[in-house]
């Protein structure tokens, strides 16, 4: 019998072998002993993907690896190692979770990739994201969750099916909608922008509409304030307790926000319009969403035009008009409020959206935006930011 671990995202996994009984136990607890003296630090994961028998004795070894080193989970449980272990009441003591079933990317179409992963044809009903690496199972876990509320608040989105293993990591497997983005759209039929952004648009208000106090959704003011964390070292305290303050002066909000509603992230066919990538879905205040928009049609056009044209196929100009679009049919400006005074009021929190993320850029592009910020966020957040509604 030999037990393997291995140390990836703060997580010790240990392998489980095919069967702990009186007889293999001593053994399997001297083995686990030695792999988490060489990994002490983080949670601890059993993955029971090759246990095929347990008897009590391997639920004491269990329970007692559990109250010697403190947070505990089992995954990867085939059925009838899971009825047993709830039979024996050890999902009181060590979260267990079934089997993850196992897909294979390997021959299927690449149709999207993100920051987070990739987007692969599974068959001709699914799709799957393919997570990178760095993303915790924890994080994948909460987003399909997420999703899952989100759908039953009756936002228009794709299914969930289930979370996943992948050649690489973890991927949710989604319903597969034949459409297309409104970004693709509208590069097919350029003339017909302005209708597609309008109906992108509405799509935006009406989620706007939706309250959800008792959904189970996460509050994006904190998911912002977290984030925010891990940029610290990269601002003066003076910095850091600008942005801090004006995120905490933002009202608090109930309102469905979806946290990255850009064109790329909406399908349309036939006149229906459907949200897809719920990674960033929560409740808040909606200027969250519409920071995140001017962060994509404004700031990174005007300052990164590469990434624009990179990340959405379009020009700085083509992103302009999308935005003046957004800002009309959301709010009908007229009179002092217009297009000017709504793009001045978002301009910080838009800022912030892009700051949250600056531990991503390069150094030359860090230091760049750090130059930008000092010139245009910081004196704005000093002044006291305002919101527009």
């Amino acid at each position: 019998m030999q037990i393997t671990g291995s140390y990836d995202n703060h997580a010790l996994t240990i392998h489980l072998p095919p069967r702990l009984d009186v007889s293999s136990v001593p053994e399997a607890e001297h083995q686990m002993n030695d792999i988490r003296a060489r990994y002490p630090e983080g949670e601890v994961i059993f993955d029971a993907s090759h246990l095929s028998f347990i008897t009590v004795a391997g639920l004491r070894l269990l329970i007692k690896f559990k109250r010697q080193n403190g947070h505990v989970i089992m995954i990867n449980a085939n059925d009838q190692v899971y009825d047993y272990l709830v039979r024996h009441s050890v999902p009181y003591l060590i979260p267990v979770e079934k089997q993850i079933r196992h897909v294979s990317v390997n021959g299927c179409d690449l149709i999207g990739q993100g920051t987070n992963g990739k987007v692969y044809r599974l068959t001709d009903r699914t799709i799957v994201k393919d997570y990178f690496r760095d993303v915790p199972l924890e994080r994948i876990k909460n987003q399909i969750d997420v999703a899952r509320r989100a759908y039953a608040l009756g936002m228009p989105t794709p299914t969930v099916f289930d979370i996943v293993r992948t050649d690489t990591w973890y991927g949710i497997v989604y319903e597969f909608v034949d459409a297309k983005t409104v970004d693709g759209m509208i590069r097919e039929n350029p003339t017909l922008a302005y209708d597609y952004a309008k109906g992108y648009v509405r799509l935006l208000k009406k989620a706007h509409g939706v309250h959800a106090p008792s959904a189970g959704l996460p509050e994006v003011k904190k998911r912002w304030l977290r984030k925010l964390e891990n940029v610290r070292s990269l601002l003066s305290g003076e910095e850091y307790d600008l942005v801090v303050r004006a995120l905490n002066s933002v009202p608090e909000r109930d309102t469905f926000v979806h946290g990255d509603f850009h064109v790329g992230n909406v399908m349309y066919e036939n006149g229906h319009y459907m949200m897809i990538d719920m990674d960033n879905v929560g409740i808040g205040h909606p200027v969250f969403d519409l920071s995140a928009l001017f962060m994509s049609y404004l700031f990174i056009p005007t300052y990164q035009p590469d990434v624009t044209k990179q990340v959405f196929d379009m020009s700085a100009g083509e992103a302009m008009l999308l935005w003046h679009t957004l800002i009309e049919e959301y709010f009908h400006p007229e009179g002092d409020h217009d297009i000017t005074w709504y793009t001045h009021m978002i301009a910080p929190w838009g800022m912030i959206r892009y700051l949250l993320a600056l531990y991503r850029q390069t150094p030359e592009d860090t230091k760049k935006l750090l130059t930008i910020y000092r010139e245009k966020l910081f004196p704005r957040l000093r002044a006291g930011a305002e919101l527009p509604f």
